[in-house]
């Protein structure tokens, strides 16, 4: 019996006239920009013009509901949540809102939260099911960068519309996704294979996780939630108006909030579709956060984006461990070659025991932190860092990461580049990773500015004050 695919195959392949592209499938009303005007595509079925296809079960959504009507429904839904300040809730029904968005790329949403039974995964839950009429795609970390490309790779292969990483605990790294988030297209590995495929980029993904560390680059495409119940032990906590944690329950509030989110967009619309630039607009969504920003300008919804500084104080606590992690590596070895099980042992010190540096430590067994150290210490490879050097202030050490093979071994060392400094240098001395080949080196980086000529705008490179310009 010939397989399914194959059959479907070479249908493709004899007809690639007759049957239209389909760019994706979409399960709620949609917003499309063409020729600068913003229309509300709510006809079920293909639409020819953007190779679309709305799966729209629901009839007679409402469009005409006022500001007022539709913003007591999400907070008659969403309103018992614990959202940590005003930037929290308004981050939230930004991104919700930003999913009619169809075209746009989308950053990623984090809901971090203080303690464990916080709501986070129901909260990423309750989005994703009202909005996709069913299940998100998920997928829960596992120790080492190389499984969860594994599993990564398999679940974007489906194309799914909504991503949830559940439970990130410690420190989080995806590569692929990191790098993938700002183009266009995502790169995956074939489960079991060498070859790659390209996936195209119209995820919205949200991570969970409690108190989790970030890269600066992961920060820099994200907007960040925070749930803090404001007590020790939140799974207390009952009288709920809503049980989102039934799927049956939850489905049955789609129709309700399809008709907020839908009036919603049909106001900014016939507004003009107005677009604000954010306090912090993250460069590589532009569009879409400017979009958002105007949308609850309208609305009345303040504080979007005003906890960026706090999110990024977050990820810049991992930066500050990073660099102590390099200088005491640099002080111990100097720039001989060691294996990352002897790089390892910096991470525990000797006369407490205790982890000096528990960003690596994302493993529940000895093996898993071992490998979770490896991968991290791979991904350090053809970087640079500028550090202070000790007992000399006014001056850098800046070190590049190596990597080479003796044997059956792979050895890593630092190589001592020069030492300038503070005055000299064109970044900042706080052990700032740079990449080397053919990058513009600038100080404290902002978002990115949108490009005077038409083309792409320069996009930040990951965990770097470095930029890549397009060509």
């Amino acid at each position: 019996m010939i397989p399914q695919h194959t059959i479907a195959a070479a249908v493709l392949m004899k007809l690639p006239d007759l049957l239209p592209p389909l760019q994706n499938i979409i399960h709620h009303p949609f917003i499309l920009f063409r020729n600068g005007q913003a229309q509300l595509i709510m006809t079920p079925g293909y639409h020819w013009e953007s190779g679309h296809y709305l799966d729209l079960p629901e009839q007679n959504i409402r469009t005409d509901l006022t500001i007022k009507e539709c913003l007591a429904i999400l907070d008659d839904i969403y309103g018992e949540f614990p959202f940590q300040g005003r930037s929290s809730y308004a981050n939230f029904i930004g991104i919700h809102n930003g999913q009619y968005l169809a075209e746009a790329r989308k950053p990623l949403l984090l809901v971090d939260k203080a303690t464990t039974q916080s709501g986070a995964s129901i909260l990423a839950d309750g989005m994703s099911h009202t909005m996709l009429n069913g299940e998100p795609a998920k997928m829960t970390p596992v120790d080492g960068i190389g499984e969860n490309e594994k599993i990564l790779g398999s679940v974007l292969r489906q194309r799914p519309n909504v991503l949830i990483i559940d439970n990130v605990d410690h420190h989080f790294n995806l590569p692929t996704l990191t790098s993938g988030m700002t183009s266009n297209f995502i790169a995956v590995r074939m489960l079991g294979q060498n070859s790659m495929i390209q996936i195209p980029n119209r995820l919205q993904i949200i991570m969970t996780g409690n108190n989790p560390s970030f890269r600066r680059d992961l920060a820099n495409r994200s907007v960040y939630v925070r749930l803090d119940p404001g007590i020790a032990d939140p799974e207390t906590r009952t009288h709920f108006r809503h049980d989102l944690q039934n799927r049956e329950h939850l489905l049955s509030l789609r129709p309700r909030l399809l008709d907020a989110l839908t009036s919603l967009a049909t106001h900014w619309i016939n507004a003009g579709a107005p677009r604000r630039t954010p306090a912090y607009p993250l460069g590589s969504y532009k569009d879409f956060m400017e979009c958002v920003q105007g949308m609850l300008d309208l609305f009345g919804i303040e504080g979007f984006q005003e906890n960026r500084t706090e999110f990024i104080e977050k990820a810049d606590s991992f930066q500050g461990d990073l660099e102590g992690f390099m200088l005491t590596w640099l002080n111990t070895y100097d720039t001989t070659e060691q294996k990352a099980s002897e790089l390892s042992k910096l991470l525990t010190d000797p006369d407490t025991g205790r982890d000096n540096f528990a960003w690596t430590c994302n493993g529940d067994s000895a093996n898993g932190r071992q490998k979770s150290f490896s991968d991290l210490i791979n991904s350090l490879v053809g970087k640079i860092y500028e550090l202070e050097i000790p007992g000399q202030p006014g001056a850098v050490q800046t070190i590049q990461v190596s990597k080479t093979k003796k044997g059956r071994r792979r050895v890593f060392k630092l190589s001592r580049l020069d030492a300038r400094p503070v005055e000299a240098q064109a970044n900042s001395i706080n052990g700032t990773i740079t990449e080397l080949p053919g990058q513009i080196l600038e100080t404290n980086p902002a978002p990115a500015a949108p490009s005077q000529n038409g083309h792409e705008p320069t996009q930040l490179l990951p965990t770097t004050g470095i930029r890549n310009t397009p060509e």
